[in-house]
């Protein structure tokens, strides 16, 4: 005959019933007084719970702040890299601004013009045997705070001199100003990229967020 505590085919020793017994009732016991816990333990800890909430958005707020200033940096630093590996110093910074008359009046109205414009500025090319290549950004910075900003674009595009009469022509909503992409003060990829991307920096009157920071043709060749 085994022995009263061991199973009949194993040398693992069983607790007697009676201790199983035991533990189950203390365990049964021990999830009825956590029922009947008092209110206000749960009280205290949403206390707690509610200093950490109030830490975790300052900390929060901080963190976001941060974030748009690594975001903006990235950005310009991404648009050197892109402007580099498809422009050259002697291409065209154009800034194309409105007349009253053709001034629109949202930047979705002025992006669906510059549309219209880079369609007849590329068959302009293509007629030439040429392709097109551009960024351009579109910018409504207030000049006097609270008040309205006008909108205009700045974009850059490939060609050289040569090509710039005829984007002055194409132009017909107001001025156009011209200068090489590399020139003065913007004399490096780095600077025309901040320039491009200015209204996008943390802290600027009217900045716009949540929009791409800039707009570039299909046929762009991706730096490496």
């Amino acid at each position: 005959m085994p022995a009263a505590n061991h199973h009949p085919w194993t040398s693992r020793r069983t607790a007697p019933r009676a201790s199983r017994r035991r533990r189950g009732s203390i365990a049964r016991r021990c999830t009825k007084i956590q029922r009947r816990e008092p209110c206000h333990r749960f009280r205290k800890n949403l206390y707690f719970a509610s200093d950490a909430l109030r830490e975790r958005a300052g900390k929060s707020r901080i963190s976001t702040a941060a974030r748009q200033k690594i975001n903006h940096r990235a950005a310009w630093q991404k648009l050197e890299l892109l402007l580099a590996a498809n422009f050259s110093r002697s291409d065209g910074f154009c800034t194309l601004t409105y007349d009253e008359e053709h001034l629109p009046g949202t930047v979705e109205e002025a992006a669906a013009y510059m549309r219209r414009f880079l369609r007849r500025l590329r068959a302009a090319f293509r007629r030439a045997g040429k392709k097109l290549r551009y960024i351009y950004v579109t910018e409504s910075m207030e000049d006097v705070p609270g008040e309205p900003g006008r909108l205009h674009h700045h974009i850059i595009a490939n060609g050289g001199p040569d090509v710039w009469p005829l984007i002055n022509a194409l132009w017909r909503a107001g001025q156009v100003h011209i200068e090489p992409l590399l020139e003065g003060q913007n004399d490096g990829y780095e600077a025309r990229a901040r320039y491009m991307v200015k209204e996008r920096k943390p802290g600027t009157p009217g900045r716009r967020t949540g929009a791409r920071a800039w707009t570039p043709s299909k046929n762009l060749t991706s730096p490496k």
